[in-house]
């Protein structure tokens, strides 16, 4: 037998055999970024670990998820993994369970942004945590591993925040923000999930609004003239809109100052939240005129068919044109939590 053929062989059995491998170490321990990973993970090796099954019936298997998010929690927080291509792939030569590191991540991040975001602001804090439950919030880290990634880009695009209204889950992305924006942009999807306006306009997506709008702008298209009750759809229904998108933005972004209000002197701003710097210095009333004209300014009528219509066009400008007078006469307040 030649020494290709039995290496072919060797490998054949490997593969058939899994258990005879199980003296090798799963952990690629030299080129793991983590301090002490193999402190952590070394004693499941005599576990013969099954990386295939969750861990989270095994009590020692999750303590030592639990002890590798810490550690990355800690990285974070030193600002070390922007500074670098973090992939939990190059700790573990057969990754662990992915999903379990990522729930144990999700608890170990959730944990330690509420308790600086107690110390941010410890009277709105209790505010918040006596409406709802915090250990009820759907909270999605991404990091780790190539598939963790692919479904960071899934559901936020570019974007390193988000919030789910159909779901209600807030998703962070570990590796595109810094530690000084985390608290600020937290804060702010945070705001999404305490803002009932907005939820309560789900009905601007609903598919039977979306073919009484379709049929109102063939009536506009025919001449024919439309009713004040048709008119009154065309416009609540846009209004919906904006309380999805411009006017929750609005909402929520002044919701974040206020609660940035709780912190004396100057705020460490991150660079994708330093445009916010100029608005704490402004009382309430001012924080919201300014507030606004600056998302005013970008949020330009969508250029989409059924949104670029001139019926919608028509009745769309004249509410925003309303929207601005009222906020500048203090007619609509920023006010989130009812």
């Amino acid at each position: 037998m030649t020494v290709l053929s039995f290496a072919i062989l060797f490998l054949l059995t490997l593969l058939m055999f899994p258990h005879l491998a199980s003296a090798q170490s799963q952990f690629n321990l030299s080129k793991c970024p983590i301090p002490q990973i193999e402190d952590i993970y070394q004693p499941l090796e005599q576990l013969k670990y099954d990386s295939s099954k969750p861990s989270t019936n095994n009590l020692v298997v999750w303590k030592a998820h639990t002890q590798l998010a810490e550690k990355v929690w800690q990285m974070f927080e030193r600002g070390e993994l922007q500074k670098r291509e973090f992939n939990i792939d190059a700790c573990i030569k057969k990754p662990v369970n992915d999903n379990d590191l990522m729930l144990a991540t999700n608890n170990i991040f959730l944990q330690k942004t509420f308790e600086r975001l107690n110390k941010i602001n410890p009277q709105m804090y209790l505010e918040l945590n006596q409406k709802i439950d915090f250990n009820q919030i759907v909270f999605q880290t991404f990091a780790y591993c190539e598939a963790c990634q692919m479904n960071s880009k899934k559901i936020l695009g570019e974007k390193s925040a988000g919030y789910n209204l159909t779901t209600q889950a807030l998703f962070m992305n570990i590796q595109t923000l810094s530690p000084e924006d985390w608290d600020v942009i937290f804060i702010h999807e945070l705001g999404h999930h305490f803002d009932q306006t907005r939820k309560d306009s789900k009905n601007y997506f609903n598919l039977e609004n979306i073919k009484m709008i379709l049929n109102l702008q063939k009536k506009f298209d025919n001449g024919e003239s439309l009713s004040t009750a048709e008119l009154q759809q065309v416009d609540q229904w846009i209004m919906s809109g904006l309380n999805v998108g411009l006017l929750a933005e609005w909402r929520v972004w002044a919701f974040t100052l206020k609660y940035l209000d709780g912190v004396s002197g100057q705020y460490n701003f991150g660079q994708q939240t330093q445009w916010l710097k100029k608005y704490r210095d402004m009382n309430t009333d001012q924080r919201d005129v300014e507030l606004f004209r600056m998302l005013d300014s970008r949020f330009k009528n969508s250029n989409d068919q059924l949104l670029s219509h001139q019926l919608v066009q028509q009745r769309l400008n004249l509410i925003r044109t309303q929207i601005r007078n009222d906020i500048v006469n203090h007619k609509l307040n920023s006010e989130l939590l009812k």
